[in-house]
């Protein structure tokens, strides 16, 4: 089967960073996710941060010559704390294997954007890695947190297409 979004996984999480902040959910029920459910496995991290993952499957006979399935985790943080009048905002985005505390996995191209609370994104990574880390300074007006939305993705041969919203 062919989607519009060859050879990747998205997985998209929306923090709100607020007082009243609370874990994230995501439903991973797209093709190639075996229609797993993510809500109740999302970890909030501290006050202003959360992770959050979705799952793939990679094609049978791509690792050690095997025949079998292997699950890929897509692995997206967030986290937010003040430091001087604003808001830092760390984003990390990994791929692991068989769980999201799994053994990191080099992908053909990682990567995150962010869209809330301003446009950022890591580069492009030109050789297969399995992680990649960015930050981002906001103006925080009265020291008050913004909501950071991140989307984070994968792309691979090894990986049948998937999308997780």
């Amino acid at each position: 089967m062919k989607y519009s979004l060859p050879s990747a996984a998205l997985a998209v999480i929306a923090l709100s960073l607020g007082s009243c902040a609370g874990p994230s959910a995501l439903t991973a029920g797209g093709p190639g996710s075996d229609g797993l459910t993510m809500a109740a496995l999302s970890k909030q991290i501290g006050q202003h941060g959360a992770r959050n993952f979705t799952l793939t499957r990679m094609k049978p006979g791509q690792l050690a010559s095997d025949q079998l399935s292997h699950p890929i985790v897509l692995v997206v943080t967030a986290e937010s704390k003040m430091e001087g009048g604003k808001q830092v905002i760390n984003v990390s985005a990994s791929s692991h294997l068989d769980s999201p505390e799994g053994a990191l996995e080099a992908v053909g191209k990682i990567g995150f954007r962010m869209t809330q609370p301003v446009n950022y994104q890591s580069k492009p990574n030109p050789t297969p890695t399995a992680e990649v880390h960015g930050s981002q300074s906001v103006a925080a007006a009265g020291g008050k947190y913004k909501t950071v939305v991140v989307e984070a993705f994968i792309s691979d041969e090894k990986l049948p297409d998937t999308k997780a919203t």
